[in-house]
């Protein structure tokens, strides 16, 4: 998120007293596209598989809990970041400068599929994701809750159970 604070608002600011470069330098408006991309793709994708760690982590099932721990984690996260590198390289090769703007402006096929690709992975899906892992993980809170309460029960019932028996050998000794 950094990255985008600093790619976001450093061309703004300088804009204040200057030209805005991303308007009339054609491979800073190219590169910035991409950095904005790339990194804030990163960032939610790497916030979809916390969400899913925590649902891991929060789970009965020994097979899935496996599935958070920290060598795991260092596997997945350079994983993350070569697919993000990889996935918005159509941004700068179909992003072009106009009076005024940099955009997507003479090729609506790929207008149309950067605009599908960036709602569906850079909004629904990790939006998705992370809705049904709040909600299993909330899920397996009240199963874990359940399960404790159980359990405590049981142990109150067996020393009741205990104390009884000893008060009753405690009466036929009397």
């Amino acid at each position: 998120m950094l990255i985008n604070l600093g790619i976001g608002i450093g061309p703004t600011m300088y804009s204040l007293n200057n030209v805005d470069p991303t308007t009339t330098v054609l491979t800073f408006c190219k590169i910035c596209i991409y950095i904005l991309q790339a990194s804030s793709m990163m960032y939610r994708w790497s916030l979809v598989v916390a969400s899913f760690d925590r649902y891991a982590t929060s789970s009965a099932s020994v097979r899935l809990r496996n599935f958070a721990r920290v060598h795991i984690a260092r596997r997945v996260i350079p994983g993350i970041i070569c697919i993000r590198l990889v996935l918005p390289i159509h941004a700068p090769i179909f992003y072009h400068l106009r009076i005024g703007g940099c955009g997507i402006f003479n090729n609506k096929v790929a207008a149309l599929y950067h605009s599908i690709f960036t709602t569906i992975f850079g909004c629904i899906l990790p939006v998705l994701i992370m809705t049904i892992c709040a909600i299993l993980v909330y899920h397996n809170l009240i199963l874990k809750q359940q399960r404790l309460q159980k359990n405590s029960s049981q142990q109150a019932e067996k020393r009741n159970e205990v104390h009884v028996g000893n008060i009753n050998v405690i009466n036929k000794c009397l």
